[in-house]
């Protein structure tokens, strides 16, 4: 993982969340894509001839290795799938991607949410019945050019299992044009 993906995930670890309706939008385009209710991915497919997944971690970790925000909005379990990706439209990063998914939902759908590796975690999400989004949360943070990037994190029920998915919407990306 590059460094300024890192700079940008130790910041996601100390964001102050806010509800859309305390978050000042930059424009209705902002509101549009921060408050897209089906699959991120089908949406950045729709600005681009190629979406491709950049897969930089998908690991293992315990319950103590959250956060204590994610503890709050995830079951406890023993062992929670850490997903991290860049999403490329026409090779260019639109959108580092953060997913906590507990083993029970990894596991437990008809689809192995452990090993879908380049393939954009919400196309299979919202390929599966009974798939609804809440307790979303939006923020703002500063990249490394002093940029100040859209950052978003909702969880996500697949048949009333929970996981959650954080999404930075990097300078590149279709949100901002």
């Amino acid at each position: 993982m590059n460094q300024t993906f890192s700079l940008n995930l130790s910041q996601i670890k100390n964001i102050k969340w806010v509800c859309p309706t305390d978050f000042t939008f930059s424009s209705e385009k902002t509101l549009h894509w921060l408050s897209e209710q089906g699959s991120l991915s089908v949406l950045l497919k729709s600005h681009c001839d190629s979406l491709t997944v950049e897969l930089l971690e998908n690991s293992w970790v315990g319950y103590e290795q959250l956060q204590d925000d994610e503890k709050w909005l995830l079951p406890d379990q023993s062992h929670y799938l850490i997903r991290k990706v860049i999403l490329r439209g026409d090779g260019m990063p639109w959108v580092f991607g953060y997913s906590v998914i507990p083993e029970t939902t990894a596991l437990s759908q008809h689809y192995d949410l452990t090993n879908i590796g380049e393939l954009p975690l919400g196309e299979t999400i919202f390929s599966a019945n009974k798939v609804r989004r809440d307790c979303l949360m939006m923020s703002k943070i500063k990249n490394t050019d002093g940029d100040m990037l859209d950052i978003r994190r909702s969880r996500l029920w697949m048949e009333e299992n929970p996981l959650l998915v954080t999404e930075l919407f990097l300078s590149d990306s279709p949100i901002y044009a």
